[in-house]
C-alpha cells in the first residue's frame, strides 16, 4: 500500500486542534441517535482486510524467493486478519497460501489440511474460481502421493464448473496441474497438449510467471521425448519470462535445467556456464540445499575443463554444506 509522509507536528497543532473541534460540532449535528460505534467498526473491518492482503502480498514475495518459512509466518498473519473479521473468501485464500507453503516444504500432511479447509470454504461459498483454486492445490496433494486419478478426477471436475464464458486464470492452472497429472502417467502427448492450451491462454491474459511456468514443464515433457533440442529451446523461453517477472527462484531452476540438459547432449562448455550462473542465483537467495545439488557436476566439468582452482572452490562450498557448523 502506497503511504504519504505526514507533516510534522509544529506548525499544525492550531490546525489540528480547529479541524477537531470542527469534526465533534459535526458530529453532534448528526444526530444523537446516530451509532458511533458502527463506522469505527467498519473502519477496523476494512484496516484488518488491508493487513491482510499486505501480509499475502509480502507472503507471495518471500515465497517467489523460496524462502517457505518466512512465507509461512506471513500467510498465517494474513489468515489472522482474515479471521478476525469473519472474511470467508480471504481465509479461504489464505489457507491455500498456508497449504503451498507446506507444500514446497514437502510437509504434505499440513497442506492437505489447509486445502481442505480452503475448499470446503469455497464450497460453502458457492464461489466456482475459489473451489477451481483449492481443487487444483488438493490435486498436487494426490499427485505428490502418486495418487494420479484421484488428481485427474478432482482437476476435470473443476475444470467443468467453472463459467464457460469466462474461465479466468483458473482455467489456465487446472489445465497446467491436469498436463502434469498425464505426464505422470506417462500419457507425454496428452500432457505437452494440456500445458500449450495452458500456456495459450497465460500468453492472452498476460499471466508472464505462469507462463514461464508452462514452458518449463513443456520443456520436462519434450526432454522425457528425446526431443533436446526443443526442451533447450522451450526453457530458454522460460528463462526470458522469468527474468521479463524478475522471477530469482524461477531463473535458477531454468538455467540448472538447461545446465542438465546441455550435459547430457555433451556440450559441458554451455553446461558449466549454465550450473555456474544457477548457482550464483540460489547463492544469492541464500538457498544453501539447491545450490548444494549443482555442486557435484559443477566438479567434475570445472575439471573436465581444466579449471582446477575453480573446481576446488565449488568442494570447499560442498564441504561447508555438508558441515556447517564448520564453516568459518
Amino acid at each position: 500500500m502506497r503511504r504519504t509522509a505526514l507533516p510534522p507536528l509544529a506548525g499544525l497543532a492550531g490546525l489540528a486542534l480547529l479541524v477537531a473541534v470542527l469534526l465533534v460540532a459535526l458530529a453532534g449535528l448528526a444526530g444523537l441517535a446516530a451509532c458511533s460505534t458502527a463506522p469505527k467498526r467498519k473502519t477496523e473491518v476494512v484496516e484488518r482486510k488491508e493487513r491482510a492482503a499486505e501480509y499475502a502480498v509480502a507472503g507471495n514475495a518471500r515465497f517467489a524467493r523460496g524462502d517457505y518459512r518466512q512465507a509461512l509466518l506471513l500467510f498465517r498473519l494474513a489468515l489472522n486478519e482474515n479471521l478476525a473479521v469473519d472474511h470467508q473468501t480471504g481465509s479461504a485464500a489464505s489457507y491455500n497460501s498456508l497449504g503451498q507453503a507446506h507444500l514446497a516444504l514437502g510437509e504434505l500432511e499440513e497442506a492437505e489440511r489447509y486445502f481442505r479447509e480452503a475448499l470446503r470454504l469455497a464450497e460453502k461459498l458457492s464461489d466456482a474460481r475459489l473451489q477451481a483454486q483449492s481443487s487444483s492445490n488438493l490435486a498436487e496433494i494426490h499427485l505428490a502421493r502418486g495418487r494420479t486419478g484421484q488428481a485427474e478426477e478432482l482437476l476435470r471436475a473443476a475444470s467443468a464448473h467453472l463459467p464457460a464464458g469466462d474461465p479466468g486464470p483458473e482455467q489456465a492452472i487446472l489445465l497446467h496441474n491436469l498436463g502434469a497429472v498425464l505426464k505422470a502417467q506417462d500419457r507425454l502427448p496428452e500432457a505437452l497438449d494440456f500445458f500449450r492450451q495452458a500456456l495459450a491462454l497465460n500468453l492472452r491474459q498476460e499471466r508472464f510467471e505462469e507462463a514461464a511456468s508452462n514452458h518449463y514443464m513443456i520443456a520436462s515433457v519434450q526432454s522425457r521425448q528425446g526431443d533436446a533440442a526443443a526442451a533447450l529451446a522451450s526453457l530458454g523461453e522460460a528463462l526470458r519470462f522469468d527474468r521479463l517477472m524478475e522471477r530469482s527462484l524461477g531463473i535458477a531452476k531454468d538455467l540448472a535445467a538447461m545446465g542438465l540438459l546441455y550435459r547430457r547432449q555433451g556440450e559441458e562448455a554451455a553446461a558449466l556456464d549454465s550450473y555456474r550462473r544457477s548457482l550464483q542465483v540460489y547463492q544469492s537467495l541464500s538457498l544453501v540445499e539447491e545450490a548444494r545439488r549443482l555442486l557435484p557436476a559443477l566438479i567434475e566439468l570445472a575439471e573436465r575443463a581444466g579449471f582446477a582452482g575453480e573446481a576446488q572452490t565449488y568442494r570447499r562450498l560442498a564441504a561447508e554444506a555438508a558441515d556447517p557448523a564448520g564453516r568459518k
